[in-house]
């Protein structure tokens, strides 16, 4: 059980009178405020001047300590205040003892009453967070995590026993193209951790879906799972699971059937998935979807961001960026800096951690060691030949080649597009249009592909359309359709 945070039960009666009596409800954690929570899960590494002064190996090791800060702007407490309001309506209708019931003297209210007690214990909410690769959605979640004690150890109730141990979360990082069974191990394998049982180790790698999934409501029900995070969606391999909608229907019947919240992290290229169906986008977003982009460089977090961790500088000559009123100073680094990064949190701490390694490094005379444009862009050009040629194509194509790092990523599911997908089938039944229509097809399909992320299905269309003739230049005047491109576009 390493890793777990966990509490002993402290029951609490501030809570609304209808849930009191409800043990899950009086042991969760009361909702913090804005000051409390940011006071919470603030993290900073320690700073000393005087390690300015240590040799470089040292110097280096402290530097690297700078990818564990913890900034808390709002999308921490937005996410926090979702996941407890999650967590409490997940453990409204979940309760270990009997309350006593009112006599009822005609059998429609019994009725009545029985179906709203089976209505409200049927759903659980869910919450789709959808953020490019760098932002640091899984880093937010996690802490925003740590802020919920996982695991709340019941032992008595109002001077009765009661042993139950309350599972608030599970969190769930899907490995390269895993599949559902891999994903059900996984679950397995946490839930182990969490209350000390021998799942994982005592289900059969040949066990059949069904099986894991009878054994998963066992378990949730037992253990009161309130919570089930999976982050790194993409890395679950569609055809695995069974196509598309075996997929969706997996992860909705989670929160559907087994009242229990589901979180879905992902990059914006799960989206075309998860839009297949109304009904599951309906069920897979009950709680909300939040869609984290890049920050702009005037945007207040961002600036916040850069400024906060400018002063753990360990190159013995430090750069002044901004002065006591927090005022930026040194605008054309300011500048520079969200060129090489366009707003990615994860790319500037990257660069800000290498260009002082660099720096360090390459600087003959030890008091002239310090940051400058020069170095950022060395640290650019050299220390990750991925991280920029990704910044390069949003900066220059908006990330068309890059679709879980492009800010308009929605895109990959416009309804212009769409639309325009759409026309082309049609006109695909056509086979031959006017030389006027040909000239403006040519040149939208030419937009379209610049515009637009277009997955497999969309460029075999536009191949078809290609390749169909309705391209050629010749074609038989007594079968033009005059005009038709004109109306569709």
């Amino acid at each position: 059980m390493d890793n777990v945070i966990r509490f002993e039960a402290h029951y609490s009666k501030d809570v609304p009178k209808e849930y009191i009596g409800n043990p899950y409800i009086e042991a969760m954690p009361p909702l913090m405020s804005l000051k409390e929570y940011f006071e919470l899960i603030l993290f900073l590494p320690k700073f000393d001047p005087q390690s300015r002064g240590e040799d470089n190996v040292y110097r280096k090791v402290k530097i690297a300590a700078v990818y564990k800060y913890v900034v808390p702007n709002i999308h921490f407490y937005d996410l926090y205040q979702t996941l407890w309001r999650m967590l409490f309506t997940t453990y409204s209708d979940r309760n270990s003892f009997e309350t006593k019931k009112v006599q009822r003297h005609y059998s429609l209210l019994l009725l009545k009453q029985a179906m709203d007690e089976s209505w409200t214990g049927t759903t659980g909410e869910s919450l789709l967070v959808v953020a490019p690769s760098g932002f640091g959605k899984t880093f937010i979640v996690r802490r925003v995590l740590q802020s919920l004690p996982q695991v709340i150890d019941h032992t008595e109730y109002h001077g009765k026993p009661f042993k139950q141990p309350q599972v608030l979360w599970i969190y769930l990082k899907i490995s390269s193209n895993a599949n559902r069974k891999s994903l059900c191990q996984l679950f397995l394998e946490e839930v182990d951790k969490c209350v000390g049982t021998e799942y994982a180790s005592t289900v059969k790698p040949t066990t059949q879906l069904g099986v894991y999934e009878t054994l998963f409501r066992t378990i949730i029900e037992t253990y009161k799972i309130g919570l089930l995070v999976i982050d790194e969606m993409k890395n679950l391999s569609v055809s695995k699971a069974g196509g598309d909608q075996e997929f969706l229907n997996f992860f909705s019947e989670l929160a559907e059937r087994w009242r229990m919240g589901l979180v879905l992290i992902g990059t914006p290229d799960i989206l075309p998935i998860l839009k297949g169906t109304f009904t599951s986008t309906r069920r897979l977003t009950a709680g909300g979807d939040k869609h984290f982009e890049r920050y702009e460089q005037n945007d207040p977090v961002w600036i916040g961001l850069v400024k906060t961790l400018w002063p753990y500088q360990y190159v013995t000559t430090p750069c002044e960026l901004y002065d006591d009123k927090r005022n930026i100073t040194d605008k054309v680094l300011f500048d520079e800096i969200y060129k090489l990064t366009q707003g990615i949190p994860f790319v500037f701490t990257f660069l800000f951690v290498h260009a002082q390694f660099w720096v360090i490094e390459s600087t003959k005379k030890r008091d002239d060691e310090k940051l400058t444009i020069s170095s950022f862009r060395h640290a650019f050009n050299n220390a990750s030949k991925l991280i920029k040629i990704a910044v390069e194509d949003i900066r220059d194509n908006g990330g068309k080649n890059y679709p879980d790092l492009m800010q308009r990523a929605m895109d990959t599911i416009s309804p212009a597009k769409k639309e325009f997908i759409l026309k082309l089938e049609l006109l695909l039944e056509k086979k031959t249009l006017s030389p006027k229509a040909m000239s403006a097809l040519r040149k939208e399909i030419g937009e379209a592909e610049e515009k637009y992320i277009l997955n497999d299905a969309e460029l075999a269309i536009i191949e078809r359309v290609k390749q169909g003739g309705i391209l050629d230049n010749t074609y038989n005047k007594s079968n033009v359709i005059e005009g038709q491109y004109e109306e569709v576009g």
